[in-house]
């Protein structure tokens, strides 16, 4: 009787590697998709080469991810025929993973960031709003750390904010008098007018003394950015990638920077590192000169 690997291997699957059913299912349809292309080309699928397994995923219309979803599938269905004492045509390290293409962080300029707070409206809500800008771009932030932020967890004297980022773990960021120079004037004079009797914990508060939503935040901060007509895509952790990014280009130390950020694992911080790379880069493209052109 005439085998059927594919469906040996689901069996396997179920069976010895306990996988879940949709997992399961999500396999052998990939499996017999190769199957059923192989068999057009009179090939077992247990015979195929590596040039027949590489012109299937070649004919596949399909993005980064989903192209290593199938190479997983493949090797690891390719290793169960190994272990079944199949002699493969090919070596199933070379079908390799395509490699991910690397999105870098928006970052902003100082003059870009100047911009936009020149667009926010001469009121006590635009002087609110412009402290929440600053803020962000000198403590990087999370907008959800930023709105939750108690006056009583700001420390002038010292110049730090002591705030609880993601699993309410503490982080202490230190400003320096950059935190009274960004908000003195906030605290002292524009947030109690805002209040009018009213009292809060809460450092950023609308009209009826309330912690600020993120939505408003983000929406402040997007119609800042398109008035001042930057044409990126700024939200309020814009202003998180660009404080990280500006420690690094002046001289900041990689640990350093995780701890103000508050990232659990360095690797996530590592990011920053090839942003400036890219910026050295294009300011090196951009300001240098060849002596003989002189």
């Amino acid at each position: 009787m005439k085998r059927n690997l594919v469906t040996e291997y689901k069996q396997y699957l179920l069976i010895e590697r306990g996988l879940a059913n949709l997992t399961i299912a999500s396999y052998i349809q990939e499996l017999t998709k190769l199957e059923n292309y192989l068999i057009d080309k009179d090939i077992k699928i247990e015979q195929a080469t590596f040039n027949d397994l590489n012109d299937f995923l070649l004919s596949l219309d399909v993005n980064t991810t989903t192209y290593n979803h199938y190479v997983t599938i493949f090797r690891n269905f390719y290793k169960y025929l190994l272990k079944e004492h199949y002699v493969l045509n090919f070596h199933i390290d070379d079908l390799e993973y395509k490699k991910k293409a690397i999105h870098y962080p928006v970052t902003l300029k100082l003059n870009e960031i100047h911009q936009m707070i020149q667009t926010l409206p001469d009121n006590l809500y635009g002087k609110r709003d412009q402290a929440i800008i600053l803020i962000l771009y000198c403590s990087g932030l999370r907008v959800s750390e930023l709105i939750n932020l108690e006056l009583s967890q700001l420390n002038f004297k010292e110049g730090y904010i002591r705030c609880f980022g993601k699993g309410s773990k503490e982080k202490i960021i230190y400003c320096g008098d950059i935190l009274s120079v960004i908000l003195a004037n906030y605290v002292n004079i524009i947030r109690p007018t805002i209040l009018n009797g009213m009292t809060t914990p809460y450092l950023f508060i609308n009209k009826k003394g309330e912690a600020l939503s993120r939505n408003y935040v983000f929406n402040m901060i997007k119609k800042a950015a398109k008035n001042a007509n930057i044409y990126k895509n700024v939200t309020p952790h814009t202003f998180r990638h660009t404080f990280a990014s500006h420690l690094l280009e002046n001289g900041a130390d990689l640990r350093s920077i995780q701890e103000m950020l508050g990232h659990q694992d360095i690797s996530t911080t590592q990011i920053y590192t090839h942003i400036s790379n890219k910026n050295i880069k294009k300011s090196y493209l951009e300001h240098f000169k060849d002596p003989d052109e002189e």
